[in-house]
């Protein structure tokens, strides 16, 4: 049996991104023109609402979870994927935390490499992945400026085995460099090639170089 109607997840999505609206307009102050940025704002939140679709009426003896507030385990059902994140720039240390935060509450296993450039990885369910974007995007970014956020979603391996037992920060600085956050490619590279994922590496800098 099914009703119509607007799910759970989608209702509390909504007033979340209402909440997270009027904090992000009070946060830019009084008398700065913010128009486009909160227009910029608003489309990239609403992109990531829940769709409005059947609801499934549970009948007795059975539950239904709303995805929200809840902790996936990392062995959750559904194939595994990964997501690669390319930034030109990601330096902030508190938003740092919370995007690696972000994932790991989530049960998503991977790593983020900051600096310039800055590049992640998320292995997970789509449903894991899906929530981690829709988090960083509306959560851990909101208060960066739209100007600012140069979070590019890129290449995407499907069917997957874990290769990552976590969710951690790498910083691989470039030590030869007078600029101390500017990221050493090499290294990653290698660390890359080590566990069998080195074609990310040719695909995202190709793509990012052209």
């Amino acid at each position: 049996i099914t009703s119509i109607q607007r799910s759970s997840q989608a209702t509390a999505a909504l007033a979340a991104l209402s909440t997270d609206l009027h904090a992000y307009i009070s946060e830019l102050g009084l008398g700065i023109p913010c128009a486009f940025d909160v227009v910029c704002w608003v489309t990239e939140a609403l992109s990531k609402l829940p769709a409005l679709e059947p609801q499934p009426v549970p009948r007795e003896g059975t539950a239904i979870e709303s995805g929200l507030g809840l902790r996936p385990s990392p062995d959750s059902e559904g194939e595994l994927e990964r997501q690669w994140i390319y930034f030109i720039g990601f330096y902030t240390k508190s938003i740092r935390a919370e995007f690696c935060q972000a994932a790991a509450s989530i049960g998503c296993t991977g790593f983020l490499m900051p600096g310039k450039p800055a590049v992640a990885a998320v292995e997970g369910t789509r449903q894991q992945i899906d929530r981690f974007l829709y988090t960083t995007r509306t959560e851990t970014f909101a208060q960066v400026a739209p100007s600012m956020r140069k979070m590019q979603v890129t290449l995407l391996d499907r069917d997957v085995e874990r290769v990552f037992e976590g969710f951690d920060e790498l910083v691989m600085a470039h030590g030869g460099h007078k600029r101390k956050d500017i990221s050493d490619l090499s290294s990653l590279q290698k660390m890359l090639e080590e566990k069998g994922i080195g074609h990310a590496f040719e695909f995202i800098f190709n793509a990012n170089t052209k």
